[in-house]
């Protein structure tokens, strides 16, 4: 009995050996109906692909992949290379002439040693590739050093689009000289200039396969990108009456400068101050492309040149409260040229070129009067100086509608200090809800002024006196602000918004630059 039993179990053993090492005997014919990952444990197709037969030695085959899973095996990979030749004539040589059709991005093939021959479904895989779209077309693929890719029909095309889209940074006349390497002649009167333009990208191009989707056709859908990438969402803003450009760059979420509103609204806007039309829809969406684009400007601008603050001298012969100006003070004025470089039309910075003073500044002197207490009296001149340096105004009186005040941005460093206007006693210092942070100096001539949105609280004391020209806090941006500046209002007989007490232009009071 025990030697029947180690009979079975031997003869078992060789049935099992001789089917999983079929390499023993010679290639045998396989029959039934088993498929291809459905019920031999082997990998799962998309397509049912039945084996024919088990062979004595491995030969190669071609598996086809859609998205990391089996599709098929094939048969004979030249009835793919004609079904592709056969389906860029059908579907895809009219609108991409001198091209080519390859497999889709997604589809991929592995070749793979196997002891099984399959059934030759071919034409179910090349018809399953047809139904889905399986397909990708040779394209120009650009590239670009930062990672961005772009795949375009023609490569001239993208040549000429990329040059509009420069259009938004320089002007044409500017850009074609720039590429004829002549150098725009220096400037002698106020005004800026471009002076150089450049992508600081480095790009390559190259044939590439990418699906139809994913090629750029048309100037328009290259510009788009170049200015957007691929998946910004646009904001659009409905322009209400007595709106400026001014006013929506302002009120943009995205911080847009005035000249970007303008560049990525072509033919709807002219200048800055221009009253738009209710109604209007205007793009407000701040580039956001792959693209970096410097430009350099030359700017030739007429500056202050501040004096001293305000020189006082205690006069013991003055009644408290009285004071005699024996100087009158004189702000002075210089020519300065300045190189300001831009990156998509963000100024990141700037430098001083040359200088030259035109007007000597005059530091003010008053003898002034002390009350019995030894109290001084710290009055403001009535010419009030900018409360930021190298200021930039970026939305002036009524630039939209409520706005009566004028909002400055330090123009190289947009979270800089804040500086009184003139000199006078700080009567509030706190937090509203729309304004920010906020510091009022009563100049004790009738003017108050009022400084809003500053980073943080004021380190200043309610009584303190303060000089013109003293910083008084931070650029920032609360309260109910797109971006970081000091919005700066002047008030007359009476404390701001208080019965009786009227709002001045600040820029009638100083000169505003843009």
């Amino acid at each position: 009995m025990k030697s029947r039993i180690v009979l079975l179990v031997c003869v078992l053993a060789s049935i099992a050996l001789a089917f999983l090492y079929p390499t023993i005997g010679r290639t045998s014919s396989y029959s039934g109906s088993e498929v291809l990952g459905v019920d031999s444990g082997h990998e799962l197709s998309i397509l049912d692909q039945p084996r024919t037969n088990i062979t004595g030695d491995p030969a190669e085959v071609t598996k086809i992949y859609v998205k990391d899973q089996l599709l098929g095996i094939l048969s004979s990979e030249s009835s793919m290379s004609k079904a592709l030749s056969a389906t860029y004539k059908e579907k895809y040589k009219e609108d991409y002439p001198n091209s080519a059709v390859g497999l889709g991005e997604d589809v991929y093939t592995v070749k793979e040693q196997s002891y099984f021959n399959y059934e030759d479904i071919d034409n179910e895989i090349i018809q399953y590739l047809k139904d889905n779209d399986l397909f990708s077309i040779a394209a120009y693929k650009v590239e670009f050093s930062n990672g961005a890719v772009i795949y375009v029909k023609d490569i001239d095309m993208f040549t000429e689009a990329r040059q509009t889209y420069l259009y938004n940074f320089v002007s044409k006349d500017i850009y074609q000289m720039l590429r004829n390497n002549q150098r725009p002649v220096p400037l002698t009167t106020f005004g800026e200039q471009d002076i150089s333009v450049r992508i600081l990208e480095k790009m390559t191009v190259s044939k590439g396969l990418a699906s139809k989707e994913k090629i750029f056709t048309t100037p328009e859908e290259i510009i788009e990108f170049l200015a957007y990438g691929y998946s910004t969402e646009k904001e659009f803003y409905t322009v209400k009456e007595y709106d400026t450009v001014d006013g929506v760059a302002s009120q943009a979420k995205t911080g847009i400068s005035t000249e970007q509103l303008i560049a990525i609204n072509p033919g709807k806007l002219d200048s800055p101050g221009n009253t738009l039309v209710k109604g209007d829809q205007l793009n407000i969406t701040y580039f956001n492309s792959p693209m970096s684009v410097e430009v350099k400007k030359e700017r030739l601008v007429e500056e202050n040149v501040y004096p001293e603050p305000t020189k006082y001298v205690k006069d013991p012969h003055l009644i408290a409260g009285k004071e005699v100006v024996d100087v009158k003070e004189v702000i002075g004025k210089r020519n300065v040229k300045y190189t300001d470089t831009y990156i998509n039309g963000i100024l990141v910075s700037g430098v001083e070129e040359s200088s030259v003073i035109t007007v000597q500044p005059v530091q003010e002197v008053k003898r002034f009067g002390i009350d019995g207490w030894g109290n001084e009296y710290n009055v403001g001149s009535g010419q009030f100086w900018h409360p930021v340096k190298n200021p930039k105004l970026t939305c002036g009186w009524g630039c939209y509608s409520g706005h009566y005040a004028a909002d400055f941005q330090d123009r190289y460093n947009r979270w800089g200090s804040i500086y009184a206007s003139d000199s006078g006693k700080v009567v509030k210092n706190y937090y509203d809800n729309v304004g920010g942070y906020v510091v009022i100096i009563d100049h004790q001539n009738d003017y108050f002024s009022w400084y809003g949105h500053m980073r943080e609280k004021s380190p200043l004391k309610i009584g303190q006196m303060v000089s013109k020209g003293e910083m008084i806090g931070k650029i920032g941006m609360t309260g109910v602000a797109t971006g970081p500046h000091v919005h700066l209002e002047i008030w007359m007989y009476g404390r701001p918004y208080t019965s009786g007490a009227k709002r001045l232009n600040p820029c009638k009071l100083m000169t505003c630059p843009r």
